[in-house]
């Protein structure tokens, strides 16, 4: 009897026989017809195989041609088996990517928490389902001064204890998520005084210990604003508004929380007082510009940043961000970027005598790039020669970007047209991809903060900043990093030949006097 072609056989039998489980496994995974048909062609190959066994057991004269054709059904069965637990193995690590990016797009990347995004699916839920829940806002009150003290770097770390300290002593019944900056919010599964007010005292008792940084005990305060649902809203971006107010009452009276009620609406008439008064500054020559360096990878200045600041009579500066966001929330906008191109203009004059050899970066909101004011605006500059569009280059935000993205793009192709560069800010934290880089007149990149200060201690963002350096290099665009605080990640950066450099490492944000010093008397700045 021919006992090798026996054994040839049985074995593509037990190898098919093995791929029907991980091709039953693919058909559970993915619905496709053809991967049904494939293993019906496996269950008519087993028997096939069968038959042809049984052909060789009742036929036992040994022949060359039985071995021959022993061998191949032996390889088809091995080939089938391979096939099928590769197939399985690359669906499986195609969907544990995508459950990956699933992941990142609703969770934070400093500290691992759910996003905003999350918090709004999770409201969303609780909406749909009828079911009461409060939210409550979170803001460190300090956190700007240990940033200012110690540098992001040990910011981030600070969040990132503050964040595992809190979720570790949350009840399951109520969701952390991390929104931004130093702001958190939690929502609870219910709207009963009991429960929110347990939160409110757990929370407050997990921070009174210090956290220990850099040799240093930091203490964590926190204001807190509550808001409910339904009972004061049944809109969700309604009840974080509210909660938000809630919270500023609590940072501005140092109250250990507070609940939102409609007087506190009166919030509102405050926001109004600051617009009325960006207009007056605006009259009244208030405002004032601050440069930060760009540098080079020799570290001699390149150019700067143009960063708006209002300061107060006491000495104070009202928040950039907060009178922006509030300009930007009306009409105020335009006249507040067209100041701040104005005033570049004159100061650039001056800068240039001090050896300004690059341009000045100005920012614009999503709104300037729908504005026909602001584009009249520019183009009467240029008209009458009052500004020379290779010494200014626009900078403008993913999310700006992407607020009206056709609208913005017939804007960039008309300043482009006049002359000017744009430099997409912060990239990285929105939307958008690299196919914009072709779609849109962009001439360069800054790479957010976010990835360049953990590029040391986390892999993926240095893969991040090293692939957003050479993809952006393969399209023409030059590469600014953003946020360098020390000399490592200054020496990675330029390992990757990045471009430009920027961040506390060579200067700060300085007035007008100040910056002119720095060019004057030290074109390499200090570390």
């Amino acid at each position: 009897m021919n006992w090798m072609s026996i054994i040839l056989t049985l074995t593509g039998i037990v190898t098919l026989i093995f791929s029907l489980k991980p091709a039953s496994q693919i058909c559970q995974k993915d619905s496709h017809f053809g991967w049904r048909i494939l293993s019906a062609l496996i269950l008519f190959f087993i028997l096939g195989y069968s038959a042809a066994l049984y052909y060789l057991i009742q036929h036992p004269v040994e022949s060359g041609l039985d071995e021959a054709f022993s061998v191949i059904l032996c390889g088809g069965g091995f080939f089938v088996c391979i096939v099928i637990n590769m197939s399985l193995n690359s669906i499986i690590k195609i969907e544990q990517v995508a459950e990956q990016e699933r992941h990142n797009a609703l969770h934070d990347n400093l500290t691992g928490l759910p996003n905003r995004k999350y918090l709004l699916l999770k409201m969303q839920y609780f909406q749909q389902q009828e079911k009461d829940f409060a939210l409550l806002s979170i803001d460190l009150n300090n956190f700007k001064q240990v940033n200012d003290a110690l540098g992001h770097h040990y910011g981030d770390e600070l969040l990132v204890a503050v964040s595992k300290r809190v979720n570790s002593i949350l009840p399951q019944s109520a969701l952390l998520s991390r929104l931004g900056g130093d702001e958190f919010a939690i929502v609870t599964s219910s709207a009963k005084e009991s429960d929110y007010m347990k939160i409110v005292e757990v929370v407050h008792d997990a921070l009174k210990d210090p956290f220990k940084l850099v040799g240093y005990d930091i203490n964590v305060y926190i204001s807190m604003g509550i808001s409910l649902f339904p009972e004061n809203t049944s809109h969700i971006d309604e009840l974080m508004k509210q909660a938000d107010m809630a919270m500023y009452v609590s940072k501005n009276k140092r109250l250990t929380f507070t609940l939102f009620n409609k007087d506190l609406s009166q919030g509102a008439n405050e926001r109004l007082t600051i617009s009325s008064r960006i207009e007056q500054a605006i009259d009244k020559n208030e405002f004032e510009l601050h440069y930060q360096a760009i540098v080079d990878n020799n570290k001699h200045i390149h150019g700067a940043e143009a960063l708006i600041r209002w300061p107060q009579q006491d000495g104070s500066f009202i928040d950039s961000e907060t009178f922006i966001k509030i300009a930007e929330q009306s009409t105020l906008i335009d006249k507040v970027t067209i100041w701040v191109l104005d005033q570049a203009i004159r100061d650039y004059a001056q800068l240039i005598k001090q050896g300004l050899t690059g341009p000045l970066h100005i920012n614009l909101s999503a709104q300037n790039l729908q504005s026909s004011l602001f584009f009249q605006h520019v183009s009467k500059l240029v008209e009458n020669q009052h500004i020379q569009t290779g010494q200014f280059v626009f900078e403008v935000t993913e999310s700006a970007m992407m607020t009206n993205l056709q609208a913005t793009k017939s804007m960039m192709q008309k300043f482009h047209a006049m002359g000017f560069e744009f430099s997409i800010d912060d990239f990285g934290t929105g939307f958008s991809s690299f196919s914009l880089l072709r779609e849109l007149p962009i001439k360069q990149i800054k790479v957010d903060r976010s990835f360049i200060t953990h590029m040391t201690v986390n892999d993926i963002n240095h893969s991040i900043v090293k692939s957003a350096v050479y993809l952006a290099k393969n399209l023409d665009c030059s590469v600014v990093a953003e946020g360098v605080e020390n000399d490592t990640v200054a020496h990675l950066l330029a390992a990757l030949e990045c471009d430009y450099l920027q961040g506390y490492l060579f200067s700060d944000p300085l007035s007008l006097a100040d910056f002119s010093s720095l060019l004057n008397g030290n074109t390499q700045p200090p570390k």
